[in-house]
């Protein structure tokens, strides 16, 4: 085991590179990162309470990260989003009711 826990490489039907890691020696999946073609990180998902599903999602584009989302309630469903705009900005969206839609967005920087 390594000091980031135990650690393994797999190809999926499309031949990309996905590396599991298991960091808490529980023989489950805690991060998983799918490579893109280009061999730089392109999805990465986090279970971070141990459950076995992802509460963290998090996308990128030629290792910078475009978007993300995190189910920050433990119900299984997407409750807070994140996507990089194109002029660098993040803008945010939070489903605060857990009807599966946002119900408050804003945009970093703005008031």
């Amino acid at each position: 085991m390594t000091p980031e826990g135990t650690r393994w490489l797999s190809l999926d039907d499309l031949e990309r590179t996905i590396e599991s890691r298991d960091l808490d020696a529980d023989g489950r999946v805690d991060v998983r990162v799918e490579y893109g073609a280009d061999g730089l990180p392109a999805r990465i998902t986090e279970d971070v309470d141990g459950d076995g599903r992802a509460e963290n999602v998090t996308r990128l584009e030629a290792g910078r990260v475009v978007s993300g989302q995190r189910d920050t309630d433990a119900d299984g469903l997407p409750d807070l989003w994140i996507r990089r705009l194109s002029d660098g900005r993040l803008r945010h969206a939070a489903d605060r009711d857990a009807d599966g839609f946002a119900d408050e967005v804003w945009i970093e920087g703005e008031p």
